[in-house]
């Protein structure tokens, strides 16, 4: 055996396992995320996202007590943990009164006073 045909069948070799790699790797299914699905029901709401490949994340809103949880659902431990609660009051409560927007302080923008 000569060494221009070994290395033809090292190379035929090589193309083989690869294409057959190739074809292992297009025929496995894409996972299927929920990212941004969502659902309302009485005073609750629920969305869904997306952190890493191995976490989803669920939102649960409470309207009625203007609250939100957030629980994450890691895909290797298979569980459901409570991450935080937020209190969404503050999000709806008027800004408080800036003592520099008052009628007669003047603006730092500049500009010249009369």
């Amino acid at each position: 055996m000569d060494s221009k045909n070994f290395t033809i069948g090292i190379l035929s070799t090589t193309a083989v396992i690869l294409f057959v790699g190739l074809i292992i790797i297009s025929t496995q299914p894409e996972p299927a995320y929920a990212s941004g699905m969502g659902d309302r029901g009485g005073d609750y709401i629920m969305l869904t996202g997306s952190m890493w490949e191995q976490e989803e994340l669920l939102y649960v809103i409470n309207t009625a007590d203007e609250k939100m949880i957030t629980y994450r659902y890691d895909m290797m431990a298979n569980q459901i943990v409570p991450t935080a609660t937020q209190n969404l009051k503050r999000f709806f409560q008027p800004p408080p009164n800036n003592s520099r927007t008052k009628k007669g302080r003047g603006s730092r923008r500049g500009g010249r006073r009369p």
